[in-house]
C-alpha cells in the first residue's frame, strides 16, 4: 500500500509524485515526431522504464519498451 503525499504537475507536464519512501518522475506520450512518442519513468529505487510507440495507422501502432526489472518488450498496440 502506497500513501501519496503530493501530486504536482511541473512545467512541460512532467508529473512528480512524492510518496513515503519513493520519489517518481514520469512522463507519458512525449512527441518526438508526428507518429513517434516516448514514455519514461525513473524513481529513487533505481528502477527505470523507457518506451517508444510509432503510429502506423489511426488504429494501430508498433511499440517497444524497456524496464529495468523485466527487460525488453515489443508489440502491437490497438487504439480504439
Amino acid at each position: 500500500m502506497k500513501l501519496y503525499i503530493k501530486n504536482m504537475v511541473c512545467p512541460r507536464c512532467v508529473k512528480a509524485l512524492e510518496q513515503i519512501f519513493i520519489n517518481i518522475l514520469t512522463r507519458d506520450e512525449v512527441p518526438l515526431s508526428k507518429p513517434l512518442r516516448l514514455n519514461f519513468m525513473v524513481n529513487t529505487d533505481r528502477e527505470y522504464m523507457a518506451g517508444l510507440r510509432y503510429a502506423t495507422t489511426k488504429c494501430f501502432s508498433v511499440s517497444s519498451h524497456y524496464d529495468s526489472d523485466m527487460g525488453m518488450d515489443a508489440g502491437i498496440t490497438l487504439n480504439y
